[in-house]
């Protein structure tokens, strides 16, 4: 008799390249969201050319 197993496909990691600031959330936290790491708050700044101060509601922020 065969063995049971089962051959799992790994799941493909699908990630978002585009996100909305909205009022009120944590920078770094969209920052982990977008780039998986929250320390690339800056770089995703730099991306998008802007600053801190720059970013408010409804900015819409890119990733590669």
């Amino acid at each position: 008799m065969r063995p049971k197993f089962k051959i799992m496909a790994k799941k493909k990691k699908i990630t978002k390249t585009e996100y909305e600031y909205k009022a009120g959330e944590n920078i770094s936290e969209v920052a982990r969201k977008l780039t998986g790491n929250s320390y690339m708050v800056y770089a995703l700044l730099e991306y998008n050319h802007l600053r801190m101060e720059e970013v408010k509601p409804g900015t819409v922020l890119k990733w590669r």
